[in-house]
């Protein structure tokens, strides 16, 4: 009660991660071109992350056996997740890109699947010095640590990104490009739409804003 009267008279900022828009994804695609495991392994998870909208404990949790390449892209399968704690399978597909095969998430997990030989336990792993990879998977910390390199590696501000920016990410850059919200709900897998309806009022806070007379 003390606490809830402190933060009514005093107000309370949430904090939340910054939003890695598209631009933002391609730009760290573009500034990770080297042919290492380690490149080849963060171009594979940043464009999955973020096509597919995970949190950061589904994102490392992935498994190889989790993935089903078709035609189309691949299906990726989440055994649990922070919505789902009965262990009900949910099904994630990501489509091949369309415009630009450059910045192709299929693609790019293809690609590391082949080079990495991994064809059992977790898909993203650690990558020692010497370049020999690991058996187990990245941490949460590892991850966290990774992006925000990777950020300002591209030229962007990393100090309010984490794990969270690609999935907020996305949905921002779902909800700007028209995209439908129940489509858009099947993959970054929200249960409640207040929840989600919070990505969309940030991102509708310059869309034809009231006070853009000038």
């Amino acid at each position: 009660a003390v606490l809830g009267g402190i933060s009514r008279t005093h107000g309370r900022k949430q904090k939340r991660a910054k939003p890695l828009l598209i631009d933002d994804i391609k730009s760290i695609i573009n500034h990770t071109k080297g042919s290492r495991l380690a490149d080849i392994r963060n171009r594979s998870i940043i464009l999955l992350g973020f096509a597919g909208a995970f949190r950061r404990s589904e994102l490392i949790a992935l498994k190889y056996s989790d993935f089903e390449f078709v035609p189309e892209g691949v299906l990726v399968t989440l055994r649990k997740s922070k919505t789902n704690q009965q262990g009900n399978q949910e099904i994630k597909a990501i489509p091949n890109a369309k415009l630009d095969k450059r910045f192709c998430p299929v693609r790019h997990l293809s690609m590391w699947l082949d080079i990495s030989g991994i064809s059992d336990g977790p898909v993203f792993r650690r990558i020692r010095r010497n370049q020999k990879i690991g058996q187990e998977a990245l941490s949460g910390d590892g991850f966290y640590k990774l992006l925000k390199k990777l950020c300002t590696e591209a030229g962007i501000d990393s100090e309010k990104i984490s794990p969270h920016s690609l999935r907020a990410g996305f949905i921002t850059t779902a909800y700007l490009a028209g995209k439908d919200h129940i489509k858009t709900k099947q993959i970054s897998g929200h249960r409640h739409h207040e929840t989600y309806e919070r990505y969309i009022r940030d991102a509708d806070r310059y869309r034809n804003n009231a006070a853009d007379l000038f």
